[in-house]
């Protein structure tokens, strides 16, 4: 199940529709957070916004303690210091990884994978 948020995220709860994100077309930023911790609650509303500011990507939002199995498969650290993680996809395969609550970082994080994307799909394809 995933609802598609007014603000351009999109909330995953199946890995299903995970990995059907992970293995398309678009790059995509996942923000794996927690309600119980702070800095997720601090750094989501961010996420929130860059994901209405960069249409070309998917943002997915995902739950730790809702998909468990996905985050400890993917490397989300769900318990202490480690949440929020942010991680980048395109084409299958994971671009990078971001850890902790700054604004600027993440988005900094989020421009310099979307170059690669770009910089990737202008190469010629052999």
């Amino acid at each position: 199940n995933k609802d598609n948020g007014l603000d351009g995220s999109i909330v995953v709860r199946k890995d299903k529709d995970l990995e059907a994100y992970l293995d398309g077309p678009k790059a995509v930023f996942i923000c794996w957070h927690a309600t119980w911790c702070p800095r997720s609650k601090l750094i989501l509303p961010e996420f929130k916004k860059l994901a209405t500011k960069f249409k070309s990507a998917h943002f997915l939002a995902i739950d730790v303690d809702v998909m468990k199995d996905a985050a400890e498969r993917h490397g989300a650290e769900r318990y202490g210091i480690l949440l929020p993680t942010f991680h980048a996809w395109y084409n299958g395969d994971r671009l990078g990884e971001r850890k902790g609550a700054d604004p600027d970082a993440l988005k900094g994080f989020i421009v310099s994978k979307l170059r690669m994307v770009e910089e990737a799909n202008r190469r010629p394809h052999t």
